[in-house]
């Protein structure tokens, strides 16, 4: 609770950000959201500028990237506890979750 009162008030009380700083991080990171604003004014100065319209692909991604995570968790863990046959399973989806991310992320990654 406290943290959030915090964020609210540090973003009402403080200054925005300088504009420039925002079209620079918008185009280079191209996040979805409320960045109409900003992305208006970026489309102005490259007019060949497109939005980041893959969101299904990386919400997918995130998914699958959290599987990958948790994998690195448990691994250890069943090693530790002798749980071979676990430790196994968790080994095989952390292998398939890594080429579902080599293949459905970084190697769609593109340079902007």
């Amino acid at each position: 609770m406290i943290s959030s009162i915090g964020s609210v008030a540090g973003s009402l009380l403080t200054q925005p950000d300088n504009e420039e700083v925002l079209k620079k991080f918008y185009s280079s990171v191209r996040p979805w959201g409320f960045w109409r604003p900003i992305y208006e004014k970026v489309k102005v100065e490259q007019p060949d500028f497109k939005k980041n319209s893959d969101f299904k692909r990386d919400m997918m991604n995130c998914v699958i990237g959290i599987a990958w995570q948790m994998t690195m968790v448990v691994m250890p863990i069943y090693l530790v506890i002798r749980e071979f046959g676990s430790m196994t399973i968790a080994l095989a989806v952390f292998l398939l979750t890594s080429i579902l991310l080599k293949v459905n992320w970084y190697d769609k990654l593109e340079k902007y």
